[in-house]
């Protein structure tokens, strides 16, 4: 690997990421030129559509306005009835007070209804109709305005971020798709697993080499059934007669607010994103650390957490020590304030700690971990014998998935901008999840070759976990349980294979909610008990099962909507695959593969 890397922030700082905002804007503009498109009618298109919007919003909001007002002078009769019959009935009013509500109240019930069906209801339709047109004028318009850049538009690929982040780190590289051959390495030669859990569903993967070692990106989202506490109140009155300072008796009331809870099970939904990378370097080593937002602190605060830290560690090596366990055999480094910020005191082998951890690493990790301009201390790293895991607090919720949706616009100016945001961004949440490997020198070795030679012995063409990936971007409703209304997990299962395509049976898990009503008794102030209804729900499981047909057809979303027309099935492309629900194994399969 290039040298340079030893020391990430540095040359992220002084090289890498000014290589990537140029290989970004160079790469835009090279497709710019290509599609041939004419910026300055672009321009003007995207204008006049502009224009047309800001005159929709201007007869939007004066439509609103009227249609305000005519709620207003509607309640404004109501109140003319109501004054009308006040003056007129009540009883105990002077005569000329009981006179001015009744002609109050007859102006506003008859002036009212005659603005509104005299002038009111005219404006609101006029400026209704209007408003349609505009709106319509404005689609026109944007049409008009797309089409000026669809050329280029069609010339971004699914692939392009990940091609790019290769050309600024030649030493990375990317899988179009998740694949066999990857999850066979992973698996087999540095101890990787899928989810299997029922409650993770995987949505995201992106898989490749860094070095000549495997990674694997993996986002998933998990249901863990928690608690939730639901609240009810009832408010009581009652009275008694007191004896005021006069000594004369009086009733006095009294009111209280009655309070009940009551705690229930309740489904919760997370995502997450891990990057799973496999390496020969320490395979008995076992560690973890946290994050501790250490870049956080100022210099007085991290000097304090310093020396707290390095008593802890005395006397972590104290009881290893002393307790004649050999299986606890800590032993501080020299380096205390390295060790403090990383963390990793529950390490099983203090001999390839040190392999991994040189005194470069030391410096370069410590770097990483106090850096305040990018991400700092913001990442779990796990290693588990050959399998180290990074988590980041600053991909845990971002999305994998590259399609050129991510920058679609009508507006070139507006593509320009999202292109190179986009990717300048996703090139930085990648690098610092790598940063922590890249600091340690034992990483950059080659990988040992395996032993093996492990043969595809599999009944399928792609990976089962590419198949949630798909179900979870196909957003069919049949893949939604009937009367679901909480989010779903899905978990795929082989089923057969025609050849190129593979069958597989999505089922899909989630909840659907009954109002149930708990009643509390509750000591009032008054002295006596009272019930409290407190409304909850219960969560009854769901589930309904469909079937799924995958291709693979090595083109990107755009790119296979031109190609196969109208006529295919409805489905989506990611990774260069093609989903579609399959009522029929066979038939669903041969449907897909006449497709392209």
């Amino acid at each position: 690997m290039n040298a340079e890397l030893l020391s990430p922030l540095s040359y992220y700082n002084s090289t890498a990421r000014d290589l990537h905002e140029k290989n970004v804007e160079d790469f835009y503009d090279n497709l710019l030129s290509k599609s041939g498109i004419d910026k300055e009618r672009n321009a003007a298109a995207v204008k006049k559509y502009d224009e047309r919007m800001a005159e929709v919003g201007r007869l939007d909001k004066k439509l609103k306005g009227y249609k305000t007002l005519r709620v207003l002078l509607i309640i404004a009769a109501i109140l003319g009835i109501v004054l009308l019959f006040v003056g007129l009935l009540a009883e105990g009013l002077e005569g000329w007070l009981s006179l001015s509500l009744a002609l109050l109240g007859v102006a506003l019930a008859v002036t009212s209804p005659l603005i509104i069906f005299l002038k009111l209801n005219k404006l609101i339709k006029h400026f209704d109709k209007r408003l349609d047109e505009e709106r319509e004028r404005a689609r026109a318009l944007y049409s008009e305005a797309l089409a000026t850049v669809k050329p280029l538009l069609l010339l971004f690929t699914d692939y392009d971020t990940q091609r790019l982040i290769e050309k600024t780190l030649p030493d990375i590289s990317f899988d179009d798709t998740f694949n066999f051959e990857r999850l066979d390495d992973l698996s087999e030669s540095f101890g990787y697993s899928p989810p299997t859990s029922p409650d993770i569903s995987v949505i995201d993967t992106l898989s490749g080499t860094l070095g000549t070692s495997p990674f694997l990106y993996e986002s998933t989202k998990k249901m863990e059934m928690g608690l939730e506490t639901y609240h009810g109140y009832r408010t009581i009155s009652w009275t008694t007669v007191e004896r005021d300072s006069k000594g004369k008796m009086r009733t006095v009331h009294h009111t209280d607010t009655l309070h009940a809870s009551v705690t229930k099970p309740k489904p919760y939904y997370s995502t997450d994103t891990r990057l799973a990378f496999g390496h020969n370097a320490a395979p008995d080593l076992m560690f973890s650390r946290t994050p501790e937002h250490s870049d956080d602190l100022s210099d007085r605060a991290l000097k304090k957490k310093i020396n707290k830290g390095e008593d802890k560690l005395e006397d972590l090596e104290r009881k290893a020590l002393t307790d004649d366990d050999p299986s606890t055999n800590f032993t501080k480094l020299a380096n205390s304030e390295f060790e403090v910020l990383l963390g990793a005191t529950n390490r099983t082998n203090e001999q390839q700690f040190r392999l991994l951890y040189t005194p470069l690493a030391q410096t370069e990790t410590r770097r990483l971990l106090l850096d305040k301009e990018n991400f700092g201390d913001d990442f779990i790293f796990e290693k588990r014998g050959r399998l180290n895991i990074i988590s980041s607090e600053h991909t845990a919720a971002m999305s994998l998935d590259s399609r050129t949706e991510n920058y679609f616009s009508h507006d070139e100016k507006e593509i320009r901008q999202k292109f190179i945001a986009y990717n300048n961004s996703y090139f930085k949440a990648v690098y610092f999840d790598i940063a922590p490997l890249l600091a340690i020198p034992a990483y950059h070795e080659p990988r040992t070759p395996s032993l093996e030679k492990y043969v595809s012995m599999h009944t399928q063409n792609y990976p089962t976990t590419e198949y949630e990936v798909l179900a979870n971007k196909l957003r069919e409703p049949s893949l939604i349980p009937h009367g679901c209304e909480t989010e779903v997990i899905m978990k795929a299962r082989a089923v057969n294979r025609y050849g190129d395509v593979d069958n597989a049976e999505i089922i899909s898990r989630g909840f659907k909610t009954i109002p149930r009503t708990h009643v509390e008794t509750v000591f009032g102030r008054d002295g006596r008990f009272h019930s409290v209804p407190v409304q909850w729900l219960e969560y009854i499981p769901i589930e309904t099962s469909c079937f799924i047909s995958i291709k693979r057809v090595g083109l990107s979303a755009d790119e296979f909507s031109e190609r196969a027309g109208q006529n295919r099935p409805s489905g989506v492309v990611y990774h260069g695959l093609y989903a579609t629900l399959a009522e029929d194994m066979k038939e669903g399969s041969e449907a897909i593969k006449a497709l392209i």
